[in-house]
């Protein structure tokens, strides 16, 4: 919703599937991983309060915090990013007004295009899973966490750069306007930090985006 990252669970649940499954091959496995950080944009960073109360001064400067972090958050080449693709029918939200109800696409939502592509630009696709693609293993208790990732690995898109991503973000949706130009900048830093330091282009596993030659 407008106000609340997942009203009714739909996605806690999905989240929690994909981590069981993580976890039992973390600590299984030849890592011996018994533990794992879990960053999720809008419930993670503090927000104003469901009745309209903006956020203190203190709660302000911990979003800032984190705004400067989440480039990293998503664009490591170590981070597994989870992409929440599927959107719940409305029938999840009958006790919700229209107008507190969000059920814009994954793929149109600003914030989204924008985590997808920081996230698609450094890290290799078996680290960025679409649960979307990967619900029937996800959902099966004889599949392990390979099967899921398999199934999971979205399509990349080559990089974009700041201004292609500019001409996006204005085809996107946002909850507030004034992201969009917020967004556009972040982008814009993530890209030069990343180029700066990139020696190869893998496209392994890319579909050809808005301003690529055939």
């Amino acid at each position: 919703s407008r106000r609340h990252p997942d009203p009714t669970g739909f996605h806690t649940h999905t989240v929690l599937k994909y981590l069981k499954k993580h976890m039992h091959h973390a600590t299984e496995g030849p890592y011996n991983l018994d533990d794992a950080g879990v960053f999720w944009d809008f419930a993670s960073l503090p927000q104003d309060q469901p009745d309209g109360m903006p956020m203190t001064d203190a709660e302000k400067v911990d979003f800032q915090r984190g705004l400067r972090a989440i480039n990293l958050l998503f664009g490591d080449p170590k981070t597994v990013v989870l992409q929440l693709t599927k959107v719940p029918e409305r029938w999840h939200f009958a006790n919700l007004p229209d107008s507190e109800v969000n059920l814009t696409p994954y793929r149109n939502r600003g914030w989204c295009f924008y985590e997808t592509t920081v996230s698609s630009t450094l890290k290799s696709s078996h680290l960025l899973l679409d649960l979307g693609l990967g619900e029937k293993e996800l959902e099966s208790e004889s599949a392990d966490w390979q099967e899921v990732q398999a199934a999971s690995s979205g399509i990349r898109r080559p990089p974009l750069t700041p201004e292609d991503m500019a001409l996006e973000l204005k085809q996107r949706k946002f909850a507030k306007k004034c992201d969009a130009e917020l967004v556009a900048q972040r982008y814009t830093e993530f890209f030069h930090e990343a180029t700066a330091s990139a020696r190869t282009l893998n496209l392994s596993n890319c579909r050809r985006g808005t301003g690529w030659c055939a």
